[in-house]
Protein backbone atom coordinates (compact mmCIF):
# COMPACT_ATOMS: atom_id res chain seq x y z
CA UNK A 1 0.00 0.00 0.00
CA UNK A 2 1.29 3.19 -1.15
CA UNK A 3 -0.93 5.81 0.54
CA UNK A 4 -2.64 3.74 2.96
CA UNK A 5 -5.48 2.49 1.32
CA UNK A 6 -4.33 0.46 -0.98
CA UNK A 7 -3.55 1.84 -4.41
CA UNK A 8 -1.35 4.12 -5.89
CA UNK A 9 -0.99 7.67 -7.94
CA UNK A 10 1.12 6.79 -10.46
CA UNK A 11 2.65 7.89 -13.85
CA UNK A 12 5.09 6.75 -15.84
CA UNK A 13 8.38 8.28 -17.73
CA UNK A 14 9.72 6.89 -21.11
CA UNK A 15 13.26 8.51 -22.60
CA UNK A 16 14.36 7.50 -25.81
CA UNK A 17 17.69 9.89 -26.40
CA UNK A 18 17.00 13.23 -25.90
CA UNK A 19 13.39 12.98 -26.00
CA UNK A 20 11.91 12.31 -22.37
CA UNK A 21 7.61 12.36 -21.78
CA UNK A 22 5.94 12.05 -19.08
CA UNK A 23 2.66 10.75 -18.84
CA UNK A 24 -0.39 12.56 -16.93
CA UNK A 25 -0.79 10.71 -12.88
CA UNK A 26 -3.46 8.28 -13.21
CA UNK A 27 -4.72 8.79 -9.11
CA UNK A 28 -5.76 5.84 -6.63
CA UNK A 29 -5.40 2.78 -8.75
CA UNK A 30 -2.90 -0.25 -8.63
CA UNK A 31 -3.74 -0.63 -12.10
CA UNK A 32 -2.99 1.99 -14.13
CA UNK A 33 -3.55 2.42 -17.80
CA UNK A 34 -2.24 4.71 -20.39
CA UNK A 35 -2.95 5.28 -23.84
CA UNK A 36 -1.34 7.93 -24.59
CA UNK A 37 1.18 8.05 -28.26
CA UNK A 38 4.83 9.31 -28.45
CA UNK A 39 6.87 9.52 -32.32
CA UNK A 40 10.52 8.87 -31.88
CA UNK A 41 13.18 9.09 -34.89
CA UNK A 42 14.89 5.63 -34.74
CA UNK A 43 17.85 5.49 -37.03
CA UNK A 44 19.47 2.68 -34.84
CA UNK A 45 18.33 -1.14 -34.91
CA UNK A 46 19.75 -1.36 -31.37
CA UNK A 47 17.71 1.38 -29.71
CA UNK A 48 16.65 1.43 -26.57
CA UNK A 49 13.52 2.90 -24.84
CA UNK A 50 13.24 3.56 -21.07
CA UNK A 51 10.21 3.08 -19.32
CA UNK A 52 9.83 3.60 -15.40
CA UNK A 53 7.00 3.76 -13.52
CA UNK A 54 6.29 6.00 -10.41
CA UNK A 55 4.27 6.58 -7.16
CA UNK A 56 3.92 10.84 -7.28
CA UNK A 57 4.13 11.41 -3.84
CA UNK A 58 2.77 15.08 -4.26
CA UNK A 59 -1.06 13.90 -5.30
CA UNK A 60 -3.18 12.01 -2.53
CA UNK A 61 -3.92 12.17 1.24
CA UNK A 62 -0.22 10.90 1.25
CA UNK A 63 0.31 11.44 4.90
CA UNK A 64 4.08 12.70 3.93
CA UNK A 65 2.48 15.20 1.69
CA UNK A 66 0.30 16.46 4.07
CA UNK A 67 2.25 17.41 6.53
CA UNK A 68 4.83 19.04 4.12
CA UNK A 69 8.29 17.37 4.70
CA UNK A 70 10.31 16.30 1.85
CA UNK A 71 9.18 13.23 -0.23
CA UNK A 72 10.70 11.50 -3.18
CA UNK A 73 8.77 10.02 -5.92
CA UNK A 74 9.68 6.39 -5.45
CA UNK A 75 9.95 3.90 -8.35
CA UNK A 76 6.98 1.02 -8.67
CA UNK A 77 8.11 -2.14 -9.29
CA UNK A 78 11.02 -3.54 -10.33
CA UNK A 79 13.01 -3.09 -13.49
CA UNK A 80 11.00 -5.78 -15.04
CA UNK A 81 6.96 -5.74 -15.47
CA UNK A 82 4.52 -6.17 -17.99
CA UNK A 83 4.20 -3.80 -20.72
CA UNK A 84 1.84 -3.56 -24.13
CA UNK A 85 3.31 -1.36 -26.33
CA UNK A 86 2.30 -1.15 -30.19
CA UNK A 87 5.19 0.16 -32.18
CA UNK A 88 4.52 1.36 -35.83
CA UNK A 89 7.93 1.76 -37.78
CA UNK A 90 7.73 4.20 -40.84
CA UNK A 91 10.46 5.57 -43.23
CA UNK A 92 10.80 9.13 -44.09
CA UNK A 93 13.62 10.01 -45.70
CA UNK A 94 15.84 7.41 -47.14
CA UNK A 95 18.60 9.87 -47.76
CA UNK A 96 18.70 10.88 -43.38
CA UNK A 97 18.64 7.11 -43.13
CA UNK A 98 21.50 6.22 -45.29
CA UNK A 99 23.59 9.38 -43.82
CA UNK A 100 23.27 8.84 -39.93
CA UNK A 101 23.96 4.80 -40.66
CA UNK A 102 27.25 6.36 -42.82
CA UNK A 103 28.67 8.52 -39.85
CA UNK A 104 31.36 6.89 -37.42
CA UNK A 105 29.88 4.98 -33.65
CA UNK A 106 32.04 6.83 -31.77
CA UNK A 107 33.43 10.62 -32.16
CA UNK A 108 37.20 10.32 -34.03
CA UNK A 109 38.71 11.86 -30.64
CA UNK A 110 37.89 8.61 -29.21
CA UNK A 111 39.26 6.66 -31.22
CA UNK A 112 42.39 9.02 -30.13
CA UNK A 113 42.59 9.81 -26.58
CA UNK A 114 39.86 7.73 -25.10
CA UNK A 115 38.86 8.54 -21.77
CA UNK A 116 39.80 7.39 -18.49
CA UNK A 117 37.07 5.36 -16.09
CA UNK A 118 36.97 8.32 -14.24
CA UNK A 119 36.61 10.86 -16.70
CA UNK A 120 33.46 8.90 -18.16
CA UNK A 121 31.96 8.39 -13.91
CA UNK A 122 32.53 12.21 -13.85
CA UNK A 123 30.44 13.04 -16.98
CA UNK A 124 28.27 10.80 -16.75
CA UNK A 125 27.22 12.73 -12.97
CA UNK A 126 27.72 16.12 -14.14
CA UNK A 127 25.08 15.21 -17.42
CA UNK A 128 22.69 13.52 -14.94
CA UNK A 129 22.91 17.09 -12.52
CA UNK A 130 22.43 19.17 -15.95
CA UNK A 131 19.90 16.81 -17.34
CA UNK A 132 17.97 17.22 -14.02
CA UNK A 133 17.94 20.69 -13.59
CA UNK A 134 16.63 21.04 -16.98
CA UNK A 135 13.86 18.33 -16.46
CA UNK A 136 13.10 19.96 -13.30
CA UNK A 137 12.09 23.04 -15.09
CA UNK A 138 9.71 20.35 -17.45
CA UNK A 139 5.80 20.95 -17.07
CA UNK A 140 5.35 18.84 -15.78
CA UNK A 141 8.78 18.68 -13.56
CA UNK A 142 10.49 15.25 -13.12
CA UNK A 143 12.44 15.20 -9.90
CA UNK A 144 16.10 14.17 -9.16
CA UNK A 145 15.18 10.69 -8.31
CA UNK A 146 13.53 10.24 -11.48
CA UNK A 147 16.48 11.19 -13.71
CA UNK A 148 18.88 9.33 -11.93
CA UNK A 149 16.79 6.52 -11.85
CA UNK A 150 16.00 6.57 -15.36
CA UNK A 151 19.52 7.53 -16.60
CA UNK A 152 20.92 4.40 -14.28
CA UNK A 153 23.31 6.79 -12.67
CA UNK A 154 24.40 3.94 -10.05
CA UNK A 155 25.12 1.54 -12.76
CA UNK A 156 28.78 0.91 -13.60
CA UNK A 157 28.54 -1.40 -16.32
CA UNK A 158 29.06 -0.09 -19.88
CA UNK A 159 27.14 -0.51 -23.17
CA UNK A 160 26.99 1.00 -26.62
CA UNK A 161 23.72 1.71 -26.46
CA UNK A 162 23.97 3.73 -22.84
CA UNK A 163 27.36 5.99 -24.05
CA UNK A 164 24.91 6.38 -27.52
CA UNK A 165 22.59 8.09 -24.63
CA UNK A 166 25.31 9.96 -22.80
CA UNK A 167 26.36 11.44 -25.83
CA UNK A 168 22.53 13.02 -26.95
CA UNK A 169 22.17 14.15 -23.47
CA UNK A 170 25.26 16.40 -23.43
CA UNK A 171 24.59 17.12 -26.87
CA UNK A 172 20.79 18.82 -25.96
Amino acid sequence: MRDGHGSTDAYYVAKYGQKWVRTRTIIDTYSPKWTEQYTWEVYDSCSIITLGVFHNCHLGGSEKATTGTATRDTKIGKKMGELQLAVRFTSLSLAIMIYIYGQPLLPKMHYLRPFTVNQIESLRYQTMNIVAGRLGRAEPPLKKEVVEYMLDADSHMWSMGRSKDSENQMLF
